[in-house]
């Protein structure tokens, strides 16, 4: 096993855990950005430590920041309560980081479509990629995506655990991303 894989190896086996991911919402050393339309200042240092919380109308997305990977907080408002918000802050993660965000250094390697929500979301969400993405099969691409996913949702509602599957087959995810 290469270097890359075995360092993806042990960041999946901190984030996942038999197909789910346990752990807190939001790791206190995590930057944030605030959302699209705040000040211009605070969003060209995006990857630098910054404060953010999230609250009933705010959800906290996380993406991959700058060329080490850093992850940083990205504010975005929230209407819905329930599996609804959960399912509204998947949506708003999917349409990824906006292009004031992007020119600041946060990416993702998602969009719409890439994962669906196919149970209702309890103390366990599970989520499907219907279809195998471009560069998530990459040790660094597989770890971002799992790592940015897991400290997005886990909280929100409840959750205490995602499942990941690959054309709702569990097996099948960790094949594709090769662990």
């Amino acid at each position: 096993m290469s270097t890359n894989h075995t360092a993806a190896g042990v960041v999946l086996a901190l984030v996942l855990s038999a197909c789910g991911s346990h752990g807190s919402a939001t790791p206190s050393d995590a930057p944030s950005v605030p959302a699209s339309g705040s000040s211009p200042s605070r969003t060209a240092d995006a990857c630098a430590a910054g404060e953010a919380e999230a609250s009933d109308e705010v959800a906290l997305l996380y993406f991959p920041c700058g060329s080490t990977g850093v992850m940083a907080a990205v504010e975005r408002s929230v209407t819905e309560t329930g599996d609804e918000r959960v399912a509204q802050v998947l949506q708003l993660y999917l349409a990824g980081p906006s292009a004031e965000e992007r020119e600041a250094g946060i990416r993702t390697m998602l969009g719409p479509g890439d994962v669906e929500i196919v149970e209702d979301p309890t103390a366990r969400l599970v989520l499907d990629f219907p279809s195998e993405v471009n560069n998530v099969s990459t040790s660094a691409g597989s770890g971002a995506v799992l790592a940015s996913l897991r400290q997005t949702l886990i909280g929100l509602n409840g959750i205490e655990e995602i499942e990941l599957r690959l054309h709702n087959d569990c097996a099948a995810f960790f094949e594709w991303i090769q662990v």
